[in-house]
């Protein structure tokens, strides 16, 4: 571990539910001590599932399991609430870590954790947070989904303190005044609770904040673009060919023959490996991670390219 990691501990969140071989195997590739790391099991996660995570944390004093565990239903407010209960854990956590990164258990790292402390400093400051503007948040009720304008809804209400609603990625990676300013500001605080009746509010809540840079959000971006720090493989007009491995949900489960598309590429982790679904697939990105990290070389880094992204230069 080098010095520069040391100084730039980051902590990240993995919520996870299932199969805990690939659980312990995306934590062994991400693992520092220097860093921090809060699990989330989703609380109706059969009880073997929970103890084993429990076992694995308890041989680490930086990785640890969510204090509230959540029963976690898609699109709804209880996804965003079992990740908040994480970031709560580590915002309190005793160690000042820099970033926050979030993860779920069926994704895996593209950058060696020196890469990934070299990028995140060449954000200076700003957050890593895709999101556009002028989309209508879907409100929750008991039967059905519906469209509503937020500017006008009777239901909701006006959106507080002004914020304009934007809609993005659940995946972050942000500063720790961006965690404090989330957890700990009045202002979104009466955010997520106009938020908690619409629908996936996790893809609101943060790009919303980061996306208002007039209410002095830290590193707020103050343009309209998007960005992407995870490798996604969605559904388009390619078709079934375009994924080796399985299609779920109109985002490909990655199988060996979209793997060569990785290298070389600039996210910063994959979405989505399943350990059970290709093996294979698993192993050989797992061996690719673990030689780059054993070579500790920066050489193909273009650290440039991560210091010249817009929200690098131009936030609050």
């Amino acid at each position: 571990v080098t010095q520069e990691e040391k100084d730039f501990p980051i902590a990240f969140s993995m919520l996870m539910y299932e199969n805990v071989e690939q659980f312990e195997r995306l934590l062994t590739a991400i693992y520092r001590p220097q860093n921090l790391y809060c699990i989330h099991v989703d609380a109706k996660s059969l009880r073997s599932t929970h103890n084993a995570v429990q076992a694995i944390a308890s041989c680490f004093p930086n990785v640890f399991v969510a204090a509230r565990l959540v029963d976690i239903h898609w699109g709804e407010f209880s996804l965003l609430d079992a990740e908040l209960s994480c970031v709560r854990d580590l915002f309190d956590h005793g160690m000042t870590w820099k970033y926050y990164i979030n993860l779920t258990g069926r994704e895996f790292p593209l950058k060696t954790n020196r890469e990934l402390v070299e990028i995140l400093k060449s954000y200076q400051g700003g957050n890593d947070v895709d999101g556009t503007l002028h989309k209508r948040p879907i409100l929750w009720t008991k039967y059905v989904w519906r469209t509503e304008n937020w500017r006008t809804s009777v239901e909701k209400g006006p959106v507080p303190h002004n914020f304009l609603i934007a809609k993005g990625s659940t995946h972050v990676a942000v500063t720790r005044d961006f965690i404090d300013y989330a957890l700990n500001d009045p202002r979104a605080q009466d955010l997520l609770e106009w938020m908690k009746d619409i629908r996936a509010p996790d893809e609101h809540f943060f790009p919303t904040l980061n996306h208002n840079p007039h209410l002095n959000v830290p590193g707020a971006y103050k343009d309209l673009k998007w960005f992407f720090n995870r490798y996604k493989l969605w559904w388009n007009e390619k078709g079934t060919d375009a994924c080796a491995g399985q299609w779920v949900r109109f985002i490909c489960n990655l199988g060996v023959r979209d793997l060569p598309a990785l290298v070389g590429t600039k996210p910063l982790f994959v979405n989505k490996l399943r350990l059970e679904q290709d093996p294979v697939a698993f192993h050989c990105l797992e061996q690719w991670h673990r030689n780059r990290t054993a070579a500790a070389s920066l050489s193909d880094l273009e650290l440039n390219f991560y210091a010249k992204r817009d929200f690098a230069l131009n936030h609050v």
